[in-house]
């Protein structure tokens, strides 16, 4: 039910490496290399988004990795807007080079109607002081969670796939309501969508089914897009929720593979 009535977002990978690189990142930043979207591919998708009449989400998340890394953030602010005018389009980011922003910058958030999301971490950052400077550019800022966080969320992978994919997608918190765009395709959740990091940086084999996933250019309606949603994943059976916890205490990333696999 959560899945059928809770108001769709897309996120999207900008960049996929980061400044920050915390441990046990769920979008696998700290061991990524260095990446950025082509306004090229962007507009691609976005064409087959809204030619096709695919618009199912009501919020756009650009984001990484760190997204204000990418050398062309102004250009994607204003493409994303002219391809969807109605939605809510949201920067998630750590905010550590936010001050280091371009004038240009602030002027398409502005006229774009941008909302800056920042996300807390326990690190040499005065977030009220932050705040104060995003909205004196009179640029609408939210928090991403209320307050500082403590402990980051280590989701646990099993690389045997022995896990009860069934279970895991009735359970999941996220899974097929932060779906991904990633390569021309839509994916359920973050760790079924860049999961070609773990593989490429660990040496793994983990694998897509046919149902892991919906290809832009073969959707048809949204209808199909619901459908897919609905459905548990075949990638399921990788994650090992009874050993995923939120009680990890934050820190920096020592790109070790214990960080993902428990």
């Amino acid at each position: 039910m959560k899945r059928l009535f809770h108001k769709k977002t897309l996120e999207l990978h900008v960049t996929d490496h980061c400044n920050l690189n915390c441990k046990s990142c769920s979008h696998y930043a700290p061991i990524a290399d260095e990446f950025y979207i082509s306004l090229e591919e962007l507009e691609k998708y976005y064409n087959i988004i809204k030619n096709h009449g695919l618009i199912f989400f009501s919020s756009l998340r650009l984001m990484g990795g760190e997204p204000l890394l990418h050398p062309h953030i102004t250009e994607i602010v204003q493409l994303s807007r002219a391809y969807f005018s109605n939605i809510n389009i949201i920067i998630v980011s750590n905010g550590l080079i936010i001050k280091e922003m371009p004038l240009k910058f602030w002027d398409a958030c502005k006229k774009n109607n941008i909302i800056i999301s920042i996300t807390k971490y326990p690190i040499n950052i005065n977030y009220n002081e932050l705040m104060s400077f995003v909205k004196n550019k009179n640029i609408k800022m939210t928090f991403y969670g209320d307050n500082i966080i403590p402990n980051f969320r280590h989701i646990v992978l099993d690389e045997q796939g022995k896990q009860n994919s069934l279970h895991n997608y009735l359970v999941c918190q996220c899974g097929g309501i932060y779906l991904q765009l990633r390569q021309g395709g839509i994916y359920s959740c973050p760790q079924s969508a860049y999961i070609n990091i773990i593989n490429k940086r660990f040496g793994m084999n983990f694998k897509h089914d046919n149902n892991d996933y919906l290809l832009l250019s073969q959707i048809k309606s949204i209808k199909e897009i619901k459908k897919y949603i609905l459905k548990p994943k075949s990638f399921c059976r990788y994650c090992n929720l009874k050993m995923t916890t939120l009680k990890n205490q934050w820190e920096i990333s020592h790109y070790q593979k214990s960080e993902w696999f428990g």
